[in-house]
């Protein structure tokens, strides 16, 4: 859980997030945010005293707003369900909705996290048939860092291409060839931070990239931005928890 601060005059143009192997659940203390997926036209605005929660994301996401702002941001494991009339709300790719029937007790950072815990606790639901494909293909992807053929990843939950697919796509909204590229682009941004000495070039080899163009290519898929620029642009918010 981050409690996360933005200032008005940092956020006009946006702070950009890679996408995120989680279930985003944000609660907004002050201010209006908007987020935006990008390279889609999906908008949604998030007002104070508010909670929402998005599905894994299949792109990066840019938040905004014309005022200082503060919210709660909590990621948890993607291999829950939200559901409603039998429908799993949180396999649809990129989506976002509040979580109607929260009500905060107070302020405070932790008691909200504590209240948010609790809530959700009564909302989301195991994955059901799907559980334990998706946990342990989940735990393999997390383990090789994302370095990981989906074919092997197929051979060793013993499931088939076009079944694990489905059972992704049902589950989770993305393939697993997504999750994959997703797991490993985070990989590449922990050791950005944890390794300063290091250049692009080494950062890019030990983070299990062919080539800097092999990085390129994914940056520019998932946020639209070259990893520089990324780099450049990408806020290192103040956190609070």
């Amino acid at each position: 859980a981050h409690k996360v601060y933005l200032e008005k005059d940092k956020v006009v143009d946006g702070y950009y997030y890679l996408p995120h192997n989680s279930i985003e659940v944000f609660f907004v203390m002050r201010g209006s945010i908007t987020r935006k997926i990008i390279g889609t036209h999906k908008n949604y605005q998030m007002e104070t005293g508010h909670a929402y929660i998005a599905s894994t994301r299949s792109k990066g996401m840019m938040l905004s707003a014309q005022e200082d702002v503060e919210f709660i941001l909590l990621e948890i494991s993607p291999a829950t369900r939200l559901d409603s009339s039998g429908i799993n709300l949180l396999s649809r790719r990129d989506s976002i909705m509040a979580l109607d029937g929260f009500c905060a007790s107070c302020g405070d950072e932790f008691s909200l996290c504590k209240d948010l815990t609790t809530f959700l606790s009564s909302q989301l639901k195991p994955l059901g048939e799907n559980q334990m494909v998706i946990d342990e293909c989940v735990e393999i992807i997390k383990e090789t860092k994302g370095e990981i053929m989906v074919k092997d990843l197929n051979e060793r939950v013993g499931v088939c291409k076009s079944t694990l697919e489905e059972k992704f796509s049902k589950s989770l909204g993305i393939s697993p060839k997504e999750f994959c590229k997703i797991e490993k682009l985070n990989h590449f941004l922990s050791n950005f931070f944890q390794y300063e000495d290091m250049n692009l070039t080494q950062l890019t080899f030990k983070s299990g990239y062919y080539d800097q163009s092999h990085l390129i290519k994914d940056f520019k898929y998932f946020v639209d931005l070259s990893p520089r620029r990324y780099l450049k642009e990408a806020n290192r918010l103040e956190t609070g928890l």
